[in-house]
């Protein structure tokens, strides 16, 4: 096992944090802007598009959530790898 795979797992890692972090910051713009509206008849229509943004936006955590447990997966079986070779001796790259 080299630093190689822990370079791409930190490359995943960006990627979902980079990820996370765009689902949350537009969630609380959507919520927001929804708790500025009225009740009038223009707001209406903003609040039906909001809903759709938020239905959209709670789906993808749903998504973000699913890739954050599959990373957490490849990471658990990497550190119990890494772990065994530790065990028998084996050094990686760098060490």
């Amino acid at each position: 096992m080299s630093n190689k795979e822990l370079d791409e797992l930190a490359k995943q890692v960006d990627v979902l944090n980079e990820s996370m972090n765009w689902w949350q910051a537009q969630s609380e713009k959507a919520m927001n802007e929804a708790w500025q509206l009225d009740d009038n008849e223009g707001d209406i229509k903003k609040l039906e598009n909001l809903e759709r943004k938020l239905e959209y936006l709670e789906n993808k955590g749903y998504f973000e959530a699913a890739q954050i447990r599959e990373f957490d997966k490849k990471l658990a079986e990497y550190f119990t790898k890494r772990m065994k070779e530790c065990k028998k001796g084996k050094k990686t790259q760098g060490e």
